[in-house]
């Protein structure tokens, strides 16, 4: 998450508890980060996974994204 954070980039995961954590360690830390957006592989269709990313890129631009901990789940 360290390499992301240093070029502003955003990162996209399967791995929720480790970048939850990391996520809330940089916030205590008063550390920034380009975002993070948590999909889940066992209930989106392979379809549905790259239209709920477009629907998240087409929302939030990378300022918004900053920081941010978004979940694939919530951009139906």
């Amino acid at each position: 998450m360290v390499w992301a954070a240093e070029r502003g980039r955003a990162i996209y995961t399967y791995n929720a508890s480790d970048f939850c954590r990391l996520h809330s360690e940089f916030l205590r830390e008063r550390r920034h980060h380009g975002g993070v957006i948590v999909g889940d592989q066992q209930t989106v269709s392979i379809g549905e996974e790259p239209r709920r990313l477009l629907r998240i890129c087409e929302a939030k631009t990378a300022d918004d994204m900053g920081d941010s901990l978004e979940f694939l789940s919530n951009w139906r």
